[in-house]
């Protein structure tokens, strides 16, 4: 099945689901949300998700970041970022 998670607006948080793989993160009625698809039977997973500013610092190597999309809100654009394999 495919599950949306409604994402808070901070640069760092961690979510909890059953995850086999990371879809997409974009907006809906402006908030941001992660697009993800679930195994309901399987152990819930901890992920963090990273959101960055265009023009702020990010360290993808050193926390093996990987990118998931890039959304525009107001006049800013932000590039979200998993931890890790998004695919799990």
């Amino acid at each position: 099945r495919i599950y949306k998670y409604p994402l808070e607006w901070k640069a760092e948080q961690t979510i909890e689901l059953p995850l086999v793989g990371a879809l997409t993160v974009q907006m809906q009625n402006n908030t941001p949300c992660l697009w993800a698809v679930v195994n309901e039977e399987a152990p819930t997973v901890k992920i963090k998700v990273y959101m960055v500013g265009t023009g702020q610092e990010i360290d993808c190597v050193e926390k093996e970041l990987a990118y998931l999309n890039t959304v525009q809100y107001g006049g800013y654009v932000w590039h979200f970022f998993i931890e890790g394999n998004t695919n799990v």
